[in-house]
């Protein structure tokens, strides 16, 4: 088979590891496909393919337990969802003859088909889709990570699942004035929830007045 390469940069991850669900006897697997991120893009990878391989011919590499359906963040942060509404375990919504490997990548080598994780492993693969997401880094932005951990600042963000009920809370605590909503300036996680959550903050702030 024949494999594109390109070079990357290793990246090593100082995160704390999640428990590891493979036999640690073992340190070597191969797969026909692997699927790094089980999130909405990794999970809908898995599925569609999931009739095609058999078991355990698909791995899905994701180290969190829970799986979160990130565009109900934005109802949450409205009041018109409940936060326990947007979140199952991650075992739950992957198809069953896929075997899911709680842990995280420590570096690629695609010139070799090989992925290396945080536990130990080596895994090979005949196609690998990379579905991680995007990272909100706020500490970009001085002063933000503060801000949004204090539960007395004003400032929220529908846009992480430790975060988006406080939006709720700043809607129903604000008393008029001045209200400010950011857009990013360049591609985010869908731009247009940053538009939904001020129309639906308005809307409710309409009703109260």
């Amino acid at each position: 088979m024949g494999t594109f390469c390109k070079s990357l940069n290793v990246c090593k991850s100082t995160a704390l590891r999640l428990n590891c669900k493979l036999d640690a006897s073992k340190n070597e697997f191969r797969c026909k496909l692997l699927v790094v991120g089980g999130g909405a893009g990794g999970c809908s990878i898995a599925w569609r393919f999931s009739k095609r391989y058999n078991k355990n011919d698909i791995i899905v590499i994701e180290p969190k337990k829970d799986h979160y359906y990130q565009p109900l963040f934005t109802l949450i942060g409205a009041g018109a969802k409940k936060f326990s509404q947007s979140h199952r375990p991650t075992k739950s919504i992957l198809p069953k003859n896929v075997l899911w490997l709680q842990d995280k990548v420590d570096s690629f080598d695609p010139c070799n088909n090989l992925v290396y994780t945080g536990c130990g492993y080596k895994l090979r693969y005949d196609y690998m889709v990379i579905a991680v997401g995007l990272k909100n880094d706020y500490h970009q932005i001085l002063g933000l990570k503060d801000a949004l951990s204090n539960p007395l600042a004003p400032v929220s963000t529908i846009y992480s699942p430790d975060y988006c009920q406080k939006c709720w809370c700043c809607m129903q605590n604000f008393q008029g004035g001045l209200a400010i909503f950011t857009f990013p300036r360049k591609a985010g996680k869908c731009s247009g929830a940053a538009q939904k959550i001020m129309y639906l903050a308005h809307d409710y702030w309409k009703k109260v007045e």
